[in-house]
Parts: C-alpha cells; sequence; structure tokens
C-alpha cells in the first residue's frame, strides 16, 4: 500500500511538473553578456563582460515548437586601443524554439532575429584619443539587427539558455577613429548567457 502510494505520489510530481515545463506565460531574465568585434581578421577588438535584462513571453508548445519574443535592455562593452565604450540598447528579439519534452525538463534549440535600438553609447578616454572618441561614439548608427542561434532548457518555471548571434548591420563609424580600418571587413558578436523565471 505504502509503495502505491509513493508511486501515486511521484506520478503526481512528474504531472505538476510537466504542466509547469509546457505552461505558457511572462518570463523575466537576465544575464551575462560579451560582445566581440573583428575587424578584416587583423584587428580585434577587444570585447568586456557586460549584461543583459529584460521579459518575455513564451507560447504555448505545439510539436515542439514554441515562440518566445523578448524585450531586453543590453550593454555591449569593448575597449578601443585601451578605451572603453559601452553602448546601451533595447533588443527585440524573436526567438523560435524547438524542443522535446521530458515531463520534468524540456530541452529545446532555437534561432533568433532581433532589432536593436541604440539608446545611448558612453565612453571613458582622455588626452588625444578623446577627440576621436567622441566622433566614434556620436556616429555610432541607432539601428541594428542581426540573428543567433542557441540552446536552452526548461525546468519546472526556470529556463536558462546559451546564445551566439551576429549583427547584420555595421552601426560603427570606423572611420572616425581611424581611416585605416574604414574600408575593411567588420564584425560583430555577441554571446548571451540567460536565466529566466517562468510566471
Amino acid at each position: 500500500m505504502k509503495k502505491l502510494i509513493r508511486i501515486t505520489l511521484a506520478f503526481a510530481v512528474m504531472l505538476m511538473a510537466a504542466q509547469t515545463v509546457h505552461a505558457e506565460g511572462v518570463i523575466i531574465k537576465g544575464g551575462y553578456t560579451s560582445n566581440r568585434v573583428n575587424i578584416d581578421d587583423i584587428y580585434n577588438i577587444s570585447g568586456m563582460p557586460s549584461w543583459h535584462a529584460g521579459v518575455g513571453y513564451q507560447t504555448a508548445s505545439k510539436y515542439g515548437f514554441t515562440l518566445q519574443p523578448e524585450l531586453l535592455y543590453v550593454a555591449k562593452n569593448f575597449s578601443l586601443d585601451g578605451n572603453k565604450v559601452t553602448t546601451h540598447n533595447l533588443q527585440i528579439p524573436l526567438n523560435l524554439q524547438w524542443g522535446v519534452d521530458l515531463l520534468v525538463a524540456k530541452p529545446f534549440i532555437f534561432v533568433s532575429p532581433y532589432l536593436m535600438y541604440n539608446v545611448k553609447s558612453l565612453y571613458d578616454g582622455e588626452g588625444d584619443s578623446k577627440a576621436a572618441l567622441d566622433k566614434f561614439v556620436n556616429g555610432i548608427k541607432a539601428f541594428d539587427y542581426g540573428v543567433g542561434i542557441g540552446a536552452g532548457i526548461n525546468v519546472f518555471s526556470l529556463q536558462l539558455t546559451i546564445k551566439y548571434s551576429w549583427a547584420l548591420n555595421d552601426t560603427y563609424n570606423w572611420s572616425a577613429w581611424s581611416s585605416d580600418i574604414s574600408n575593411l571587413d567588420t564584425s560583430n558578436a555577441m554571446l548571451d548567457i540567460s536565466l529566466g523565471i517562468n510566471f
């Protein structure tokens, strides 16, 4: 009898967990961001640790597919010849997820096209570099867009994700910093590690 009760309770817990994993709802999330800028495989602008935070909404799962649009505040840092440049951005990613429900957990992969708007840009620099930094920062374009790929897992009401994304629009005014790199191919990528809570 005790064994039957334990089995029944364990089954009930798994059912409740499965409902939590499948549940649609609002997600509050935040985490670590690392920004990397590469210029024609010659100049590697050093990325610096930063952060992101925001809110999203996860739709109900259908055939393993889930949509999760988000609104995030993203800070991106990098070092330009020893001068720290920070951009503060609003990002709207649309995550298309596909995963497998395993009762208490749902691992998934996703693709994430996004739009980004630069709210403000700041720098730490003095002396000879100040004028060039000022021109460079003021020349950063407002709108950016790109795409990311990633993987994650939902466990109960928690969601852990890792995402690597590429900007498809060069927003930086490199000619303001140096004419030597103004005509070179540039790329801008981000690594995000996020933890979210589903309500």
